[in-house]
């Protein structure tokens, strides 16, 4: 079993417990309740339970399970009612399965059907039965049910708490519902949601994360292209050559893992990808200005044969590409050293997709050129008339020429920044840090994270055992008249539950 906590607050100076945030609130929790209710491949995901029918069963038969829904105030809210043999046999049952006109189709008109003050009775109500988990204590304190709470100060969070129990987990459905919990949490106007959970939720962020992040990934290797196009001025030939950054991370995966044994690669790693692939595109443009410098070479008055022109453009660019790459592959391979698994990875991942890319500049990228100087691409754009090539280097030569006669204002600028900047670049500030825990939002880790203290001075809410009990005990009341005229059941009688 694991366990997912919520957080709901109202967004600017509104209130959680009027009638339309509470609305909401209830809307992200049957969503929820649904997505756990689902699972996957016909297994759900939520707590189960089998709730007592008034009058029994016929023997032989088995009362079906349920799907349990979310811990939460809103069950005491839309109570279901459930018929028995006979009108005095009929229940309330608070476990949000009534939907009272709501859907996630018109939550935007919907009204619930009970205004601040009943809600305002709801929480009285449970803190006679011993049930404020759900309250935050600023929020107790505001309503006169509880002292001004110790160690925390006006301004901390007035909230609701709830809790979402699953179980059946793997890492594709944490992944799935951290997707959904993002989304929930900025879906609705009124209300702003925070959740958190165990390390597996913690990684599911994380996958998802990634896999929107794999996307700019893609849009960076697009840009690059569209670069390249404008570049060669020859679609075929860009989009081939933007192929060469695709074609290295198989090479970069087949490398460390098949060759190298490493058996896991850890999410650090794949931020690598993102230094590498400017650093890669820099190299075929290096090579291509080249292998056009080699056009304008003569031997004894004749153009020289493609064979010639690409020895020489490998001995001309080789060497600077050499000396950038294998002092970047460097750089990011010492961190091999680190006792860290994290930064190994991402240092071996790193080096290794630099050399893999400059071995793709060398063999990869010289056949293209050739197929491009042999028209097997098509068409393209000539090269530009002599006039215009000599009025874009005039433009270059002036603007070279008016920062070179404001040199010393520019350097005396440059150093002033850099006198300004460096104490901040070179500081240590604690907390900072825990971004490498890959935690989304700060901010909401640190909601959470009171929200699942223990009920002391400094806790955001009372003890979570003061919370709903399981639903297998769920609150019944047997009470025609409080059906027909009152909306909260009356206190139970003294004695155990």
């Amino acid at each position: 079993r694991n366990s997912v906590w919520l957080v709901h607050t109202a967004r600017r100076d509104g209130s959680i417990l009027e009638p339309r945030a509470l609305a909401q609130v209830r809307l992200v929790e049957l969503e929820l309740t649904r997505w756990a209710a689902e699972g996957r491949d016909g297994q759900p995901h939520c707590e189960e339970w089998r709730p007592p029918l008034p009058g029994g069963l016929p023997a032989g038969e088995q009362q079906p399970c349920e799907c349990e829904s979310v811990d939460s105030v809103v069950n005491y809210l839309w109570p279901a009612v459930e018929e028995g043999e006979s009108a005095e046999n009929r229940s309330l049952v608070f476990d949000v399965r009534r939907p009272a006109g709501l859907t996630p189709t018109d939550e935007k008109c919907a009204e619930p059907h009970f205004d601040r003050n009943e809600t305002e009775g709801v929480v009285e109500w449970l803190a006679r039965r011993h049930r404020t988990g759900f309250f935050s204590r600023q929020l107790l304190a505001d309503l006169g049910l509880a002292p001004p709470p110790r160690g925390l100060a006006k301004r901390d969070l007035v909230a609701l708490r709830s809790k979402l129990t699953l179980r059946g987990m793997n890492s594709e459905d944490w992944r799935d519902l951290a997707g959904l919990l993002a989304r929930l949490s900025q879906q609705y106007p009124l209300i702003r949601t925070y959740y958190g959970g165990g390390t597996s939720l913690l990684y599911g962020e994380l996958m998802a994360s990634l896999s929107h992040d794999l996307w700019l990934l893609l849009l960076a290797c697009a840009l690059v292209g569209g670069y390249m196009r404008l570049y060669f001025r020859c679609a075929r030939m860009a989009a081939l050559a933007t192929a060469q950054l695709l074609l290295s991370f198989p090479l970069l995966y087949w490398c460390v893992c098949v060759l190298g044994g490493v058996q896991k690669l850890s999410a650090f790693s794949a931020a690598s990808l993102w230094v590498v692939v400017g650093v890669s595109a820099d190299n075929m443009f290096v090579y291509c200005d080249t292998w056009a410098q080699s056009d304008k070479l003569r031997c004894r008055g004749e153009p020289l044969s493609l064979a010639a022109r690409l020895r020489w453009t490998c001995r001309q660019a080789l060497p600077p590409l050499l000396a950038a790459d294998l002092t970047t592959a460097f750089s990011l391979l010492i961190n091999c050293s680190s006792a860290i698994p994290a930064v190994f990875q991402f240092g071996l991942c790193g080096g290794v997709l630099i050399l893999i890319n400059l071995a793709l500049a060398l063999t990869y990228l010289p056949p293209l050129l050739v197929l491009r100087e042999q028209g097997a691409f098509g068409l393209h754009r000539e090269p530009l008339p002599e006039p215009q090539r000599a009025a874009q280097a005039r433009r270059l030569r002036d603007l070279h020429a008016c920062w070179f006669a404001s040199r010393r204002a520019v350097l005396c600028g440059f150093a002033a920044s850099l006198l300004l900047l460096a104490p901040l670049a070179l500081s240590l500030q604690y907390g900072f840090d825990d971004t490498f825990t890959f935690a989304p939002d700060p901010t909401m880790q640190a909601v959470i994270d009171r929200a699942r203290g223990g009920p002391n001075g400094s806790a955001l809410f009372p003890s979570d055992r003061m919370m709903s009990e399981r639903r297998s005990r769920a609150l019944r009341v047997k009470n025609d008249q409080t059906l027909a005229v009152g909306f909260l059941p009356p206190d139970p009688p003294p004695g155990p539950p």
